[in-house]
Formats: C-alpha cells, sequence, structure tokens
C-alpha cells in the first residue's frame, strides 16, 4: 500500500497530520477497522480535508465496503480530493458492485491524471535505436537464424513453436 506523504504545512492541525500519521501506521499493520476509526473520528473536526476522506476510501475498499468507499469518495471530492488513488478507489468500488458506467467514469478519470502525470519527456533519456538488421535473403542464408526457447513441455509453448517452424517457409523462405 502506498503512502500519502504531505509537505510540512503550517495551517494545518497538529491533529490532522497525527491522525494521517496514525492512519498510515495502522494501514501498514493492515489494521484497516481501526484506521478508519481514526479517519471518522479526524473528519469530526476537520470534515474540509479531503486527505482524511481519501484515507477512509481506502481503507473501506480494503473492508469492502463499498458503498461507504463511494460515499466518503464523493465527500473527498467535495472537499477537493482530485487525487489518482481517489479515482483508482471509486472506479474499483463502483466496478465491485457492477455499476459499470461509474467505474468507467472514475476510471477515466485516473487515466486522464495518468497522461498529465506521464506524458512528458522521460526522467533519463532514452539512446537512439540501432538500425535493424537487413530482412532474411538468399545471399546472407548462413547468417539466417531463427532460435526459439521453450520453457518446458507445456503445449503453450510447444505447439507454437511447431506452429512457428511449418509457417517459416513461408514467412522467411531463406
Amino acid at each position: 500500500m502506498n503512502k500519502i506523504i504531505f509537505p510540512p504545512v503550517q495551517s494545518k492541525p497538529r491533529l490532522f497530520l497525527g491522525a494521517i500519521g496514525r492512519v498510515q501506521m495502522l494501514q501498514e499493520q493492515n489494521r484497516y477497522e481501526e484506521a478508519l476509526a481514526v479517519c471518522l473520528q479526524a473528519t469530526c473536526t476537520h470534515p474540509d480535508i479531503a486527505a482524511l476522506w481519501i484515507e477512509a476510501v481506502i481503507n473501506c475498499a480494503m473492508l469492502k465496503r463499498w458503498q461507504d468507499a463511494i460515499r466518503y469518495g464523493k465527500t473527498a471530492l467535495t472537499c477537493g480530493g482530485n487525487t489518482l488513488r481517489l479515482y483508482d478507489v471509486l472506479a474499483y468500488s463502483y466496478g465491485h458492485l457492477g455499476l459499470l458506467n461509474e467505474a468507467r467514469h472514475y476510471g477515466l478519470q485516473a487515466l486522464n491524471i495518468r497522461v498529465q502525470r506521464f506524458s512528458g519527456e522521460p526522467v533519463i533519456p532514452l539512446p537512439e535505436p540501432k538500425p535493424l538488421p537487413p530482412p532474411p535473403s538468399a545471399q546472407a542464408c548462413e547468417h539466417n537464424i531463427i532460435a526459439f526457447s521453450l520453457f518446458g513441455n507445456d503445449s503453450k509453448y510447444c505447439e507454437s513453436a511447431v506452429l512457428n517452424v511449418q509457417e517459416q517457409p513461408v514467412l522467411y523462405p531463406h
């Protein structure tokens, strides 16, 4: 389970920061019922903090309480909780309830966030691809090799290898 890491913010009350730390500790111990109780208790005094509602959503999903996850998720959205984790869990929860239009809606929201996050330039530039070797030919037949690796005698490996060998004369006559 990924942790939410919040930067230090002076305007957030200590109770909120302590609650998030306690929730994360309980989640690491798979104590989702207790983590949910901490979230809900903290929302009584800080009902406008989306992060608390998002943690409640995650705990409800871990407890397979799909309706509660959706209810708390809607509250998180009204508090400005526009996070990838929230949309993922909402899509997952709606999917478990068979509400596929809603699952699709929140799944697309999650995909849009991923596209925005990961569509830029790669952090480590990729090397220029090497040129492809020339296609098989009669002039270079001593270098034309077809190789297979089989991982046991399971039919999913062997049958496809046999089919490839049968197609070889058509696809690679040299």
